[in-house]
């Protein structure tokens, strides 16, 4: 064929073969594509190819505030991602690899300090990772494994930076002993976990050093005997615990001055027999019973005076039979009784000089007549 000779079915050839080739390369041009809120406001925008987002894809409010920049790859989350307050401030800093974070990252609050950073491996905290107060003080730094903290945490108060706790985790359990301290750094109190449950000696003090609880934990349970202790040293309380954490046995509770306060019988975590308290004084506050943990028997209450307050009977917690009740004078003020839980019979009133003032008839607690009595001063 003769080179220079014209044909004009090559060239009709040659054009149908470039355009088989070059429509599949105008499909994956990207294009920049836009979604809108409800409102029509803009939401996003970004490129897109193949119906997938391609490029840095730019996040808004509805008040077209730029929120965050993203890249994406074929529809996946992969290079820099940047995010902002509302307020302009920077809010987050990193990267994505196949869709998830990888790398180092970093989070501020909206009045620009640092709220934490570290490091992110396949999408979970790994390595070296500090957390900060919103006043820009260090608030608790340790070792993330597998998105799981480990090994030792310490934990600050916040604008003094004082330290607060410390303590081992492992796999995101604590673990071992930790110490807190009050911010004057003298320690505040001692205790040992073992898979995030507290076990073993447990130890408080005032901040003077001077021991204030103390006690045992089984599995995150109290158990044995614990005490308590005022500044002074003397004995405020003691109270004993099944293996299962129930209070059993007798509790007592003692004023500052070593009077007893309270004494009440526990078995298996419920109130069980005598219980009976006081004032400063030394005078009985009030003195009852219990019965699987409700109140049973003839209860007694009294004025610091020591002169009575009131009685009452009670059956499984609720009022039953005869109630009265005094003035600190001595002189009656009230009395009626129960039957099944509810008000019967008369029920009289008397004012501090002993003068009958009002009373009702009850049947089954609905009352069916009452008098009131004119006050003899009128």
């Amino acid at each position: 064929m003769n080179p220079l000779k014209f044909n004009p079915n090559d060239m009709i050839t040659k054009l149908l073969l470039c355009l088989c080739f070059t429509i599949p390369v105008s499909c994956l041009e990207a294009q920049v594509v836009t979604e809108n809120y409800p409102n029509g406001k803009k939401k996003a925008e970004g490129p897109m190819i193949a119906g997938k987002r391609d490029g840095v894809w730019l996040e808004f409010t509805e008040k077209g505030i730029k929120v965050s920049e993203i890249t994406y790859k074929s529809g996946i989350k992969e290079g820099i991602v940047k995010e902002w307050h509302e307020n302009g401030k920077k809010k987050f800093e990193g990267s994505n690899k196949n869709g998830q974070l990888e790398g180092s990252v970093i989070w501020w609050y909206n009045n620009g300090k640092t709220e934490m950073e570290g490091f992110v491996k396949s999408g979970l905290q790994d390595s070296v990772w500090k957390f900060y107060y919103r006043s820009g003080t260090a608030g608790s730094t340790g070792l993330f494994i597998n998105g799981k903290q480990n090994g030792v945490w310490q934990y600050f108060y916040d604008s003094i930076g004082t330290q607060w706790k410390t303590g081992s985790y492992a796999d995101g359990n604590r673990s071992g002993k930790w110490i807190y301290y009050y911010k004057t750094q003298e320690i505040h109190h001692t205790v040992a976990y073992e898979n995030d449950k507290e076990n073993g000696l447990f130890q408080s003090w005032f901040e003077n050093g001077q021991l204030k609880d103390s006690g045992y934990y089984s599995n995150g349970k109290t158990v044995g005997t614990w005490v308590g202790r005022f500044p002074s040293g003397k004995i405020e309380s003691r109270v004993s615990y099944t293996d299962n954490g129930l209070e059993t046995g007798e509790k007592a509770l003692w004023f500052y001055s070593g009077q007893l306060q309270l004494k009440d019988t526990y078995a298996e975590g419920a109130l069980e027999g005598d219980h009976i308290e006081y004032f400063p004084n030394g005078n009985v506050k009030e003195k009852g019973g219990y019965k699987e943990g409700k109140k049973n028997g003839d209860w007694v209450y009294f004025y610091e005076n020591g002169q009575k307050l009131r009685q009452e009977s009670f059956t499984n917690g609720a009022p039953d039979r005869n109630w009265k009740s005094w003035f600190e004078n001595g002189k009656q003020q009230g009395e009626g009784q129960y039957k099944n839980q509810l008000k019967d019979g008369i029920w009289s009133y008397w004012d501090n000089k002993g003068r009958l003032v009002y009373q009702g008839k009850f049947d089954n607690g609905q009352k069916l007549e009452q008098k009131f009595f004119d006050d003899p001063k009128k």
